[in-house]
């Protein structure tokens, strides 16, 4: 039967071009399918986030997300995450969490981003979809414990913070504390030994009264650099940060603190999260966690980025040059 077939072959070459012919067809087709259908997804993630409302923190937040997500390589191979497309929908704009749960479970997404805490809190429930959360201050109890669920910290490490202010005022050696050891002694030590590593002296005092503040600064004045402000309920009041602000232009003492909001009031340096880089951020864990099925418990993220604001008009005023790479205090 062989030596019959390659006789009809060797007598008609056409027919044996044919077969080759056939043969490389069918290779060709084979390695399609496999790269169709055996390598890449069958079809692209979705995402839906979820934002609280429109304001322009969470667009920022938002837009980081999406230029993760867009540059974004595979990470391995043909095996990859090919693409990831993306709905948006606003909490404020729909008639009740609820219903926006319903709208998210209808898409059956592979993930959930929620920006901001009410967007967090409308979709804590859902239990089968990794949720990530960006924007949110206190994630406590709506994400603790869950394990489909974590997220980018707003949170700035003493380090980080420390690290900051000295990028912009390099002379301090000696910065002023005040809180209310109730609620902050555990962030007071880590900033005392982020200074200690630096050499710089942190002067603190104590209090569990906001009316003892001006007292306590008065103790404070001639014997240090900068007032550091924490996030303090009992020592940092709209009545309080009003004597502290008082308190450093009177002893041309610069405040540094943790929001934007105080500078515009009259701080000196502020250190605050980028919403984008955050975004960003947030767009590195989807991938993962996209890529990975089961990997939604990562541990949540700590901002890798700060932002560092100057009001300089303040800095004129106390008669700093901040940003200038000196030991010097430019006072003297």
């Amino acid at each position: 039967m062989l030596l019959t077939k390659r006789r009809v072959l060797a007598e008609n070459p056409a027919l044996c071009r044919a077969g080759k012919a056939v043969c490389s067809v069918k290779y060709f087709l084979f390695i399609l399918a496999v790269l169709l259908f055996g390598a890449w997804p069958a079809r692209a993630a979705e995402v839906v986030t979820v934002s609280s409302s429109r304001i322009a923190p969470y667009q920022a937040a938002l837009d980081g997300f999406r230029a993760a997500v867009a540059r974004a390589v595979p990470a391995r191979g043909l095996k990859s995450i090919s693409a990831i497309t993306i709905t948006d929908l606003v909490l404020a704009e729909e008639p009740g969490p609820a219903f926006l749960r319903a709208k998210v479970l209808a898409k059956r997404p592979a993930l959930v981003l929620a920006v901001g805490t009410n967007a967090l809190n409308a979709v804590k429930s859902i239990a089968d979809i990794p949720i990530l959360y960006l924007m949110v201050p206190y994630p406590g109890a709506l994400a603790a414990d869950r394990a489909n669920t974590t997220g980018v910290e707003m949170i700035i490490s003493p380090e980080q913070q420390l690290a900051a202010f000295l990028r912009v005022i390099p002379w301090l050696r000696r910065i002023g504390l005040i809180y209310d050891p109730r609620r902050n002694s555990v962030l007071a030590r880590r900033i005392m030994a982020a200074a200690d590593k630096r050499g710089i002296l942190v002067i603190e005092e104590q209090t569990e009264d906001r009316r003892q503040v001006r007292r306590l600064l008065e103790k404070l004045a001639g014997r240090i650099d900068a007032f550091w402000m924490l996030p303090d309920q009992t020592v940092t009041t709209p009545e309080t940060v009003e004597v502290i602000l008082l308190f450093s232009l009177e002893n041309r003492i610069p405040v540094l603190t943790f929001s934007e909001k105080y500078l515009k009031r009259g701080a000196t340096v502020a250190v605050t999260f980028d919403p984008y880089t955050m975004g960003e951020r947030a767009g590195e864990m989807a991938r993962q966690i996209i890529g990975r099925p089961g990997s939604s418990r990562l541990p949540a993220a700590a901002p890798a980025t700060v932002k560092i604001s100057v009001n300089h008009i303040v800095a004129g005023k106390l008669g700093l040059t901040v940003g200038a790479p000196t030991n010097n205090d430019p006072r003297e």
